[in-house]
């Protein structure tokens, strides 16, 4: 479990479905900074300086959809949060280049209603919008639910 998502759960609140990211999106930095690599002295500081920084920037991706609300964490400097509750997501999208497609891994674009949040990179990124969507769907019929259950008591 990532730490953002595992510190900053709440209380009745699981996890749906948690996002990887696929270190396959790498390889094309990698090979440019082991091809700046072959200049001697700045090349091998630029080169090495491209491959650590583009494995930090995979590493500190985060997302994850719960019971309540979709959580992502992304960005070296600067870093962007994501916490949004499921009845402010606006729109969930896939984008994906022919690399990426290749070998199944996206951006997922979530916009809200404080902004749009691209996370790159994520394995799988249909099944991260799908799952969004379905928890949009449970979030808004448990409302209704218990809006109904008010309302009767209520009237009672």
């Amino acid at each position: 479990m990532s730490k953002y998502v595992e510190s900053n759960l709440r209380k009745d609140e699981t996890i749906v479905q948690q996002a990887k990211v696929s270190m396959v999106a790498i390889v094309p930095k990698v090979i440019i900074g082991l091809l700046l690599c072959i200049i001697p002295y700045v090349g091998i500081f630029i080169g090495l300086l491209l491959i650590v920084v583009t494995f930090l920037e995979l590493k500190s991706i985060e997302l994850a959809v719960t019971s309540k609300r979709v959580m992502g964490h992304y960005g070296l400097v600067p870093q962007k949060v994501m916490d949004a509750p499921l009845n402010k997501v606006n729109t969930v999208s896939v984008e994906k280049g022919l690399l990426a497609s290749i070998f199944g891994y996206g951006t997922v674009v979530i916009t809200t209603s404080s902004g749009s949040y691209n996370l790159k990179y994520i394995k799988q990124p249909d099944q991260i919008r799908s799952a969004v969507m379905e928890q949009m769907d449970v979030f808004e019929e448990q409302r209704i639910k218990l809006q109904a259950e008010q309302l009767a008591k209520a009237i009672k």
